[in-house]
């Protein structure tokens, strides 16, 4: 289950106090303060992998710290891509990270579905061990669709909530995967209804999958517990979701996502705050050629929609019930630093 806490809190407190050495002070940059989206000159103290303290006093006395960074530019929060599958890329967790870290990716939520219809239990844990150590957090979503549409295709594989047992328990573990099996969901098929359960127990969140659903089919569904889609396609459908209390994640994957007709409704409303990026299926050519979450974000100037304010909040922030835990390791997490 997913969970980010300091290894030791009164160190914290004693860093952010004075009263011990912080492990690193990053001086002489502004920052960028997602909770109140305002760019200001600070100090950042970091103790442990966590901020203990960020000064924007200049006339208060500095911190102790091992260590002292001069940065000139702008320090920020790395991006968070939502919904992903590494494999797509066509590459392992260690060249993924090297090839999305520079453009500012610094956590994804992979589903690793791909390598588990063909390896099972074995490939989702060999995506975990090769994740492990990475400068980039990789955290993951149990597949759920493994086989993704049972009767329907060839799988070396069929996982049930059984297997997922100890899975559940890793630190890394952040819920289920998209539900790609929605006509089993609403038909009340066991095993998927076995795994949604499951899910909820461990309080993981739910990934949804479910393409051109509207209406009580749709309330069905987001009634057994998904709580977001990357499967858009229209306006209409857009709304519905919104309106449903669904989080939309906006894709942008080796083909042409819809981007525009899903940010027309949120300015009907002027809301975005159920809005988040991902790029699902990417090759690593196409990130080669445009970039990653950085040349995501930078569409909506193209298409026009103007929303500079949540463009910033979401960017860099996870979704749903992890948000401000994401956000704050975030913030607190300092390896990579990616200015701009």
């Amino acid at each position: 289950m997913l969970a980010f806490q300091p290894k030791d809190t009164k160190r914290l407190i004693a860093a952010a106090l004075g009263n011990v050495e912080n492990d690193l002070a990053i001086e002489g940059c502004r920052i960028f303060n997602v909770f109140t989206k305002e760019f200001l000159e600070a100090t950042v103290y970091i103790c442990d992998g966590f901020i203990s303290h960020v000064e924007y006093n200049k006339k208060n006395s500095a911190l102790p710290s091992k260590q002292r960074l001069q940065l000139n530019g702008i320090l920020c929060p790395g991006f968070i891509d939502a919904h992903t599958h590494i494999e797509s890329s066509l590459l392992v967790p260690e060249h993924y990270a090297a090839m999305v870290l520079p453009h500012g990716t610094t956590t994804v939520l992979e589903d690793a579905h791909e390598i588990a219809n063909v390896m099972g239990v074995e490939g989702i844990q060999y995506m975990l061990a090769a994740s492990q150590d990475l400068p980039m957090r990789m955290l993951l979503t149990l597949p759920s669709c493994v086989p993704s549409l049972p009767g329907f295709e060839s799988s070396n594989a069929e996982l049930f909530a059984k297997d997922y047992t100890a899975l559940f328990q890793h630190p890394r573990v952040a819920g289920l995967g998209e539900v790609m099996d929605y006509e089993g969901v609403l038909q009340g098929e066991q095993r998927i209804h076995d795994l949604l359960l499951a899910a909820k127990k461990h309080a993981g969140y739910l990934q949804g999958h479910a393409p051109l659903m509207e209406g009580n089919r749709l309330s069905a569904y987001v009634n057994a517990g998904p709580q977001s889609d990357h499967e858009v396609k229209t306006k209409q459908e857009a709304l519905d979701k919104y309106r449903k209390g669904m989080w939309i994640d906006i894709r942008e994957a080796n083909t042409q996502g819809r981007m525009k007709e899903i940010l027309d409704v949120c300015k009907e409303f002027n809301d975005y705050s159920r809005i988040c990026f991902c790029t699902d299926d990417r090759r690593c050519n196409v990130t080669g050629k445009y970039g990653h979450l950085d040349h995501v974000v930078e569409k909506p100037y193209l298409l026009e929609c103007l929303w500079r304010k949540p463009c910033y909040q979401r960017a860099t922030v996870w979704h749903r019930k992890a948000d401000v835990s994401i956000w704050v390791r975030l913030l607190r997490d300092m390896q990579p630093i990616w200015c701009c």
